[in-house]
């Protein structure tokens, strides 16, 4: 698998329990360094996030966010400034490896890809 080392991609939503661990998922498979968080303090099925923070930020050149809610939060963040932020709009209905969900991301990775014209 080939790694793309100059991306690395944070995939947010509210719990880091399905959408942004899917995206998180499909991104490593096409080779992205990528990991995931939540912005969301609440205990969700007796699991804890994993807390967007200011070392997240850092560490990645581009932040996927699900939901325009979680933009805000992002922006939230002085060190997010400069670094592109999107908003996928993908809605909090779907389970974690969900083969919709799957598809979708791949689909909106492709288009993300386009839009930056990086390659992967």
């Amino acid at each position: 698998m080939l790694i793309v080392a100059d991306q690395r991609w944070l995939f947010v939503c509210s719990a880091n329990l399905q959408r942004s661990p899917t995206a998180e998922y499909v991104a490593r498979k096409r080779g992205f360094l990528a990991t995931s968080c939540g912005t969301s303090r609440r205990f969700s099925e007796g699991l804890v996030c994993v807390q967007i923070s200011e070392a997240l930020i850092d560490w990645c050149t581009i932040i996927v966010c699900m939901e325009a809610r979680h933009v805000d939060d992002v922006a939230r963040f002085p060190n997010s400034r400069g670094k592109p932020v999107e908003n996928w709009a993908i809605e909090d209905r779907y389970g974690v490896y969900e083969p919709e969900l799957i598809a979708l991301c791949e689909s909106r990775i492709t288009e993300t890809l386009k839009k930056y014209r990086w390659s992967g």
